[in-house]
């Protein structure tokens, strides 16, 4: 262990000598994580209580990733230092973000998939092109609460999470990394499968029902319960290629759903333009067929990127979501910009 880490009052000493480390922690939450972390050989910075709330955007920022282990099924006082310094450290953030409402320590002794799902997570935190990233599990922290926003998060938009919740168990991933998103090829979700992600005697703890999704720098989801679309009022349920049809409980900034909706990975696809037209579009027809109304433009916007699209010798399959699988609450009135009400068209490409 490094000197700062043995005595970490001695950390603002440091000075310079942090920015050669890769991933940061907060003391008394390092968990099962850290370990992964040193088992992938990254150095790792603890910073003491003291050190934390002094830290400025600047301090954060020469880190590669910020990573916020499970607590080994912790309570939501234990992210408190999150919600103290989001000012400070949100902004730093500006690379690959991944979140999970699941208690990978808990499960790191019994399930393979925990670890994976560890390993994973932190390589691609670590890895993005555009800056220090985030590795964030949201523990069983809103195992215990309806709907709640995810306050640490509020920087990046609107996260809610979804508890009380019966045991759910069918995962399914839905995503890869977009290549320009990474500076290493092992970044990739290469030990996460629908297996072992799955059976966990509860995979989850939570769903995250809504995420922001807009732009360059919108989540996605990574990984979703397919047995909690069927649960009674279920909320932000998404649709996807192959049939798969789930609520995420892993979502992610810097991944493209899988084939872009084809069910095929395609890492020539950027995973916004070619998406979002297939997801705009089907919007645009539900809208129409239920009397909700789109804007002109947006209209427009869509007809045009299909026709683009046509002209050039590309084949378009839209089989798109019923329009009534949509969150219990939702007033037919709402903004259609709802993000928890978004779905994905089963055939795009």
């Amino acid at each position: 262990m490094r000197l700062s880490n043995a005595f970490p009052g001695m950390a603002a000493l440091a000075g310079a000598a942090q920015a050669a480390q890769d991933l940061l922690f907060y003391q008394g939450m390092t968990f099962t994580e850290y370990k992964q972390a040193l088992a992938l050989n990254y150095t790792v910075h603890i910073a003491s209580p003291t050190e934390w709330y002094a830290m400025t955007t600047a301090d954060f920022a020469q880190y590669k990733a910020i990573v916020v282990p499970d607590p080994d099924c912790g309570s939501l006082d234990q992210i408190q230092f999150l919600n103290d310094t989001r000012a400070a450290w949100s902004p730093a953030v500006a690379g690959n973000v991944i979140v999970m409402a699941t208690d990978t320590t808990y499960h790191a002794s019994t399930q393979s998939g925990a670890v994976a799902l560890m390993k994973d997570g932190i390589r691609f935190a670590a890895s993005g092109t555009a800056g220090t990233g985030l590795y964030l599990s949201l523990s069983c922290y809103y195992d215990d609460q309806s709907f709640a926003t995810v306050d640490a998060l509020a920087h990046f938009g609107m996260f809610v999470a979804q508890g009380r919740l019966s045991c759910y168990d069918s995962a399914h991933i839905v995503a890869t990394v977009q290549p320009s998103r990474t500076t290493d090829p092992h970044s990739q979700f290469r030990l996460i499968t629908d297996s072992n992600l799955s059976n966990w005697s509860c995979s989850a703890h939570a769903l995250i029902s809504q995420y922001p999704s807009e732009g360059p720098n919108g989540f996605v989801p990574l990984a979703v319960l397919e047995d909690a679309a069927s649960a009674p009022h279920a909320v932000g349920i998404h649709a996807f290629a192959g049939g798969v049809k789930g609520v995420p409980y892993i979502v992610a900034r810097g991944v493209t759903p899988v084939g872009c909706g084809d069910g095929v990975v395609a890492p020539q696809d950027d995973g916004q333009n070619l998406c979002r037209s297939a997801k705009e579009l089907c919007l645009l027809i539900s809208s129409v067929k239920h009397g909700i109304g789109f804007e002109p433009s947006v209209e427009h916007k869509v007809k045009h990127r299909v026709k683009h699209r046509a002209e050039h010798g590309a084949e378009h399959r839209f089989q798109c979501i019923d329009p009534n699988v949509q969150s219990a609450h939702r007033d037919r009135n709402d903004d259609d910009d709802n993000d928890s009400d978004r779905h994905f068209c089963g055939s795009f490409h």
